[in-house]
């Protein structure tokens, strides 16, 4: 259910890491032009740091009221029962009742992701984009007024509506998931039809609102409208989006080479994980020199990738994720950056050894990355994250026809 956190920046490291380790030579042209790279000009980080929601922060029974127990599952226990928490849960609760055919379950469970911040920040986003009953269900729904993000999924499996409603929200590092379920007494005829699809969706509302006001969030639940997606905006080709002179300072003019990356390293798809992915273009430039007597080398990587989603909403989102992963892998290299698009960061990321610049503009996230090494020493992080950026720069400019 759960996609990998920091996807976009892993992705990114394949390419990059499967270069830095190859042998064989690249063409390389002439010497890197004189002149000096651009660097970039830092802006104010409006991105949260905190606080997070640790287990102490979790709210007793799950938040939910004996109240609303008794009017959604009448014969369970008043208490309820607090489970062991499935593997990824940090705490689990659960109302059930049963009389004759008719059946009530409440199922509330809160997953609260463990720091560093941006680890955790992603990972609840991703689990609340994620399809949590497989292919029984359609996209979720967007629902507001409860949390900071949340949606509603109901099974069109008729095998699986037994199952009910689920709302899900997310609050800072947190995930809630509020099912509620059941079956009717069928009468003579002996079946046990699932309760309505209304009373399902107002349950699971009832309780989700009460566990995300005992989380102090917004907790007034209800359908929102969907979001307007589009057809993708047209974008160059990566490879004719840096000029010549960027290539002969970073990469010693050589040429453009669109490539295929790994298809299961990908951003969030569009806003859920059930939406289709969006299109993407990757282009590479790499130089390298022949092994020297110890077998040392010159190598240098440049990489653009382009990310056309089908909403703004969308890109905003996946763009929001990258920036949680790379400010953690990158510490005191982050930067947010003041100019490139609607929003940009630049990092290097100290276990992969490359830079990174990212920007997102309207429905499109690029990222740019650069590494290389002077024989067997990794160049410099400054030296690679102006690299980055100026290609990053040409990138910005000549991104739409």
């Amino acid at each position: 259910m759960l996609a990998t956190a920091g996807a976009l920046a892993l992705l990114l490291a394949i390419g990059i890491a499967v270069f830095l380790r190859e042998e064989a030579a690249q063409p390389a042209a002439a010497d890197v032009m004189p002149g000096p790279l651009a660097v970039p000009r830092g802006g104010t980080d409006a991105v949260p740091t905190g606080p997070l929601i640790d287990d102490k922060d979790l709210p007793r029974e799950c938040g939910v009221s004996r109240a609303t127990v008794r009017a959604l599952s009448p014969q369970a226990d008043a208490e309820g029962q607090q489970k062991e928490p499935a593997s990824s849960a940090h705490m689990e609760c659960e109302w059930y009742s049963r009389d004759s055919l008719l059946s009530r379950v409440l199922q509330v469970r809160i997953f609260a992701y463990r720091p560093p911040v941006g680890s955790a920040m992603s990972q609840a986003m991703e689990h609340i984009a994620g399809r949590p009953l497989g292919d029984s269900v359609p996209t979720p729904k967007p629902v507001s007024g409860l949390g900071e993000e949340a949606n509603l999924v109901y099974p069109n499996d008729k095998g699986a509506v037994y199952e009910g409603a689920l709302v899900r929200f997310r609050v800072s590092n947190a995930v809630v998931e509020a099912r509620f379920g059941g079956s009717d007494d069928g009468g003579p005829n002996g079946d046990a039809p699932p309760i309505s699809q209304q009373v399902a969706v107002k349950g699971a509302f009832r309780a989700a609102a009460e566990t995300a006001k005992a989380m102090k969030t917004q907790a007034r639940p209800r359908l929102a409208p969907a979001v307007k997606t589009a057809a993708p905006p047209a974008v160059r080709p990566p490879c004719a989006l840096v000029s010549k002179q960027t290539l002969a300072k970073v990469t010693k003019g050589a040429g453009g080479e669109k490539i295929t990356l790994p298809e299961p390293l990908t951003l969030t798809p569009g806003t859920h994980e059930s939406d289709p992915p969006p299109p993407r273009q990757t282009c590479q430039w790499r130089a390298s020199t022949p092994p020297d007597d110890t077998g040392a080398t010159y190598r240098r990587q440049l990489q653009v990738t382009t990310f056309a989603f089908p909403s703004v909403a969308a890109a905003q989102r996946n763009f929001l994720i990258n920036h949680y992963v790379l400010r953690d892998q990158s510490g005191a290299d982050f930067r947010v950056l003041a100019s490139l698009g609607d929003q940009a960061v630049a990092g290097f990321d100290k276990d992969n050894k490359f830079a990174l610049a990212s920007f997102q503009r309207g429905h499109v996230v690029v990222a740019v990355t650069y590494a290389g090494n002077d024989k067997r020493v990794p160049i410099p992080k400054n030296q690679a994250t102006n690299a980055a950026y100026t290609a990053a720069l040409d990138v910005a400019a000549t991104l739409t026809p």
